[in-house]
């Protein structure tokens, strides 16, 4: 049965504890350091134009901009690849049958006009109409998604996730699912910032973002 929750405006001050006992950013976000790994990033803040060509130039590394400061992420484990996966596959059979637009994983969305902060969400969904008002399919798109969905990673903490949430729904996303493995749950979030969270008894379903979209969130992580 699935259960209303409620997103608050401010999500750095939720309470819930994180899913680990690192609080900083680089942990909560994935973050391999630079002197680590031997690849250094402008220590000053960038544009999302000027991002782009810094993140096509380091395409081995999956890249994020948030507020204009370049942020690693760390590789996925093979769970949650999997769940990307079988999302990208459930989704991207229903919208093409239908003709409903595309599916995508990993792109790069620019989060509102002017915004110097670049998503890569797991899996996103264009509608036809959305996706027709992008100039190009290349770099980044300040379109954004119908539909986003984010797998959690054993780093995420729930206050990192929400202010995703918060950003997402801003700049102008109709439906963000979060995928837990550690729960087995889907939280659904709308733009009144008002969610349900559903467990593996509880059908995913679409509503107005996917008409006749529904399946069991048993699916995803069997």
């Amino acid at each position: 049965m699935n259960s209303a929750i409620t997103i608050p405006a401010e999500p750095t001050t939720i309470s819930s504890p994180p899913r680990s006992p690192e609080s900083s950013l680089a942990h909560q976000v994935g973050v391999t350091q630079p002197q680590e790994t031997g690849t250094s990033y402008p220590a000053r803040k960038l544009t999302a134009d000027e991002f782009l060509p810094l993140a096509e130039r380091n395409e081995a590394a999956k890249l994020e901009l948030i507020h204009g400061e370049v942020v690693p992420m760390s590789p996925v484990n093979l769970e949650h690849s999997r769940i990307q996966s079988r999302l990208v596959r459930t989704l991207g059979t229903f919208v093409e049958n239908h003709q409903l637009g595309e599916v995508f994983v990993d792109p790069g969305v620019i989060l509102g006009e002017g915004s110097e902060t670049v998503r890569a969400p797991d899996v996103a969904y264009w509608s036809a109409a959305r996706l027709s008002q992008a100039p190009s399919l290349k770099g980044f798109t300040r379109v954004v998604p119908d539909l986003v969905v984010e797998v959690v990673s054993p780093h995420d903490s729930w206050s990192y996730l929400h202010q995703k949430v918060l950003e997402y729904l801003t700049a102008g996303v109709r439906l963000v699912w979060i995928a837990d493995p550690e729960t087995r749950s889907v939280t659904m979030w709308r733009p009144n910032l008002q969610g349900a969270i559903l467990r593996t008894d509880d059908t995913l379903q679409g509503d107005d973002v996917l008409p006749g979209f529904a399946s069991p969130v048993s699916r995803i992580f069997a």
